[in-house]
């Protein structure tokens, strides 16, 4: 894959193909919550909600594959009581998420975000938008970004925890002016901070980067 193909494919599985072998278990599970938490529902039983909320805290604090065993299995009964095949989709996807391990995580985050997906209307736009998602916590590969430590004043670091613990990164663009006014000249992470398009979730590269998340 070509630097010009990686920015503008639209098939997330394809993206993920390239980034598999490096990532982490904590951004490929940050991924997956990213597509899950679009189709969550009322429709859908508060045990895919709950589920979906610890396979994101799982990704910080690594639990014990056992310890979602519970959850996820009260998402599969309640899954086979479900009526319409888009919330037994979405359903799944939790469930798939929930049992993903690091070495063996190719097929089963494929199967999140193509049944994430496929619970919609519109699969198409949803693979669009799933990879702009992990577009934004896997950066381009073609262009590695670090920070350098004189940019990480507590301005800087107030504001990415900020946005990482509310889920709210409307902020982006103010952390990029507190980098730029700490000496940062980086384009690509000035950039995708002030990008009025780029949807940024848990797991962005640039607040990663700033917090010292891999």
């Amino acid at each position: 894959m070509t630097e010009k193909e990686w920015l503008a494919c639209d098939e997330p599985s394809q993206l993920w193909r390239s980034v598999r072998n490096a990532a982490t278990w904590r951004k490929a599970h940050l991924f997956c919550a990213a597509c899950l938490r679009r189709i969550l529902t009322p429709a859908l039983p508060e045990a895919v909600t709950e589920l979906v909320n610890l396979v994101e805290l799982s990704a910080d604090v690594k639990t014990d594959r056992y310890a979602l065993g519970e959850p996820r299995m009260r998402v599969l009964e309640a899954r086979e009581l479900l009526e319409g095949e888009s919330l037994r989709r979405a359903s799944m996807a939790a469930a798939m998420a929930a049992g993903i391990e690091l070495h063996a995580s190719s097929q089963s985050v494929n199967s999140v975000f193509h049944d994430a997906a496929n619970s919609t209307a519109a699969p198409t736009t949803e693979y669009a938008i799933q990879a702009e998602l992990l577009r934004d916590i896997f950066n381009n590969l073609f262009r590695p970004a670090a920070v350098d430590r004189s940019w990480l004043t507590s301005t800087v670091i107030v504001l990415a925890n900020q946005m990482y613990e509310s889920r709210d990164f409307s902020a982006m663009p103010i952390l990029a002016d507190a980098l730029q006014d700490a000496g940062c000249e980086n384009d690509d992470i000035l950039t995708h901070c002030r990008d009025e398009k780029q949807v940024h979730v848990r797991g962005c590269w640039v607040v990663d980067l700033v917090l010292g998340k891999l």
